[in-house]
């Protein structure tokens, strides 16, 4: 029985982009969320071109989990048998 290290269990990398995700939600939500409402206001019109691009932000954040498990699936499975 090997004594390795379990991979289920969160290391001190798990942490450190924990708090990089953290730092960045900050930032974004001190500085760049109110100059984009500032923006909004002076011109209302461009609130429908910001929100498409937001949703289609958000769309594909969330879908790189997805991509992420396809690439996973490509290099364990196809790289295995060389």
């Amino acid at each position: 029985m090997s004594t390795g290290s379990i991979f289920l269990l969160p290391n001190g990398t798990w942490f450190v982009e924990l708090a990089v995700v953290v730092i960045i939600l900050w930032v974004v939500t001190k500085y760049a969320l109110p100059m984009l409402n500032a923006a909004i206001a002076r011109q209302p019109e461009i609130e429908n071109k910001a929100r498409q691009y937001f949703f289609l932000t958000v769309g594909l954040v969330e879908a790189m989990y997805f991509i992420n498990l396809l690439f996973m699936v490509v290099f364990v499975y196809v790289f295995k048998a060389q």
